[in-house]
């Protein structure tokens, strides 16, 4: 099939969401595996789109949610209570964050939104560890933020060079023909300068995908500016290119729908788009998994919707007809069959090799590798206890002595958590994350990522705690010890977007096309982007691909260079 036919195929996938095609009967059955937020997120764009439809969810745990982990905390002496985050604490408004937006009014949680204004500095102020201090990031929104990246640059060591490096930039060669991906530290080498990779960028991606800028796939988790190189020749002219001719990328059939649905679901109350105009980050007042349990009671309160836990699933297979067999076992249980007209695979793409009786067929399916981390909480009875802003990350470059424990970051929870001396007096109810009678300081440390790839065990929880609190005094002087505390170690939680990752993916799609024949769909963290709201839109993607027999979903992940050639010009010399 010609490219741009197979394109043009592939990206039209499907209507839009609130409209109910012919390719589904009414009483259709879609079964979702995984419970965490991609397979909640597929089940409820799922019955929005076929409300007669049959949705079984499937999840091999106890619990539904995932990573997204909230618990609170009695505070000694206090009272009151304390929120933890195990797992993300926070989600943008931008890009995909608007469809989670779009949800809030459906799941009933508009009173209990907690915003971070994107002029706050508490939104604003970001910092990193480098190579012994706390240094902050200049970078709009915060006033003056131009004249302190000349100060910054001038005076601090992580950002010497970086002027030069970005007026360099588009006198510098594009990489060499054939090259389809690199890593990240390689092309930002290459693009700008190895100080700027080792002491800035690398600590930016250790806080988005815990991982080694020199593993990542710049194609995958850096496309436009990957594109650009390929389409224009530097970044720099690539910006010149778009600002001056208004040149953008074609936008797919997809990506269309998506934009259509999201006008249709636009929040309709006036105190609501008031209270997202200007904020920058979001959260709840039971945190964010207090998302995932309002998801779960509005999904358990359609008849229509089935939740099996500690039910794994043996096998999966298409039946002449056409439908799709699940082979489930629960605990010591005869395994049981179930037919369905589709399925949403949700969970990590290397456990669909269990699904097939031929260990051959499961080797060809490549293994997504995924980043550990352990997450400390920590609640002290002091207030104001770190800068002003929303936490800081730690950069390759950082020296060992300065970080033994190898943490990634530090967040400053308190920074996002309302203060109540600061709301009694607010014209608009603000819901409380923290209930107790004082303000405290509230602290998060990230450990591991990459850093414990080849570790064969972890910390304990004891240990843990001390690593953690050895970080915050060494980089903050807080030499108490916290009030309320609590350690969670979460194993295999951040999908690795290593060199290569693309194909993984192409070859994903042909795996499942050349043995469901599009009667299986994929969502998750794995696929582009880990964050929650990339979740809930690659939950959308699969639900609006479902007719789609020639799509798995994938589709517009792996097709973009049908549309944008990322092989490289040739040089001119």
């Amino acid at each position: 099939m010609p490219r741009i036919a197979r394109a043009a195929r592939t990206f039209a996938c499907g209507l839009p969401l609130r409209h109910t095609a012919l390719g589904l009967r009414y009483e259709s059955s879609i079964a979702v595996v995984g419970g965490g937020i991609s397979g909640l997120g597929s089940a409820y764009f799922a019955s929005k789109k076929y409300p007669e439809a049959k949705i079984t969810v499937f999840e091999s745990k106890s619990r539904f949610g995932g990573w997204l982990q909230s618990s609170r905390h009695t505070v000694p002496g206090d009272g009151g209570t304390v929120l933890f985050e195990a797992g993300p604490r926070t989600l943008r408004l931008a890009g995909n964050g608007r469809l989670t937006i779009s949800m809030l009014e459906d799941l009933g949680l508009l009173d209990d939104v907690i915003t971070v204004n994107r002029s706050s500095p508490s939104a604003s102020n970001r910092y990193i560890y480098y190579p012994d201090h706390l240094v902050r990031i200049p970078g709009p929104p915060s006033p003056g933020w131009f004249t302190d990246l000349l100060h910054a640059a001038w005076n601090e060591e992580a950002f010497q060079g970086i002027i030069g490096a970005v007026l360099t930039e588009g006198f510098k060669r594009p990489r060499a023909e054939g090259v389809t991906d690199e890593s990240i530290g390689s092309f930002l080498s290459r693009r700008m300068s190895p100080n700027l990779v080792n002491r800035l960028i690398s600590a930016v991606f250790h806080g988005i995908y815990a991982g080694d800028v020199y593993q990542l796939s710049a194609r995958s988790l850096l496309k436009t500016a990957y594109r650009n190189e390929a389409t224009y020749g530097s970044l720099t002219n690539a910006a010149f290119a778009q600002a001056t001719l208004q040149r953008r990328p074609p936008r797919s059939l997809n990506d269309q729908n998506f934009e259509a649905y999201l006008l249709s679901e636009a929040l309709t109350s006036d105190s609501a788009k008031l209270k997202m105009k200007d904020a920058s980050i979001f959260t709840f007042r039971n945190g964010i998994g207090q998302l995932t349990d309002s998801l779960i009671a509005h999904l358990k309160s359609n008849p229509n919707i089935k939740f099996n836990t500690n039910t794994s699933i043996e096998s999966m297979s298409l039946l002449k007809d056409g439908s799709m067999e699940l082979l489930t076992a629960r605990g010591d249980q005869e395994a049981t069959t179930s037919s369905h007209n589709r399925v949403i695979w949700t969970v990590p793409p290397g456990t669909l090799r269990s699904t097939t009786e031929s260990r051959h067929a499961g080797r060809e399916l490549p293994v997504v590798d995924s980043e550990t981390v352990m997450t400390v909480n920590l609640y002290y009875k002091e207030p104001d206890m770190h800068p002003v802003g929303f936490g800081y990350l730690i950069p390759l470059a950082t020296p060992i002595e300065q970080n033994p424990e190898n943490a990634l970051g530090v967040v400053f929870d308190s920074s996002y958590s309302p203060d109540p001396r600061e709301t009694s007096s607010s014209v608009m109810p603000v819901p409380l994350q923290d209930e107790t009678r004082e303000r405290g300081t509230k602290l998060t440390v990230i450990l591991g990522g990459h850093f414990w790839n080849d570790w064969k065990s972890y910390p304990s929880e004891k240990e843990g705690l001390e690593m953690g609190k050895e970080v915050v005094k060494r980089h903050m002087g807080i030499m108490k010890d916290p009030l309320v505390s609590s350690v969670n170690l979460q194993a295999n939680c951040i999908p690795r977007y290593a060199v290569g990752h693309h194909n993984k993916l192409s070859q994903t799609h042909e795996w499942l096309m050349k043995r469901f024949s599009g009667r299986v769909k994929v969502a998750g963290s794995w696929i582009d982007g880990v964050g929650v709201n990339d979740c809930l839109r690659s939950a959308w993607n699969a639900v609006n691909c479902i007719e789609d027999l020639d799509s798995t979903s994938l589709n517009s992940v792996i097709f973009d260079d049908d549309f944008m050639d990322m092989r490289p010009k040739k040089s001119q010399d």
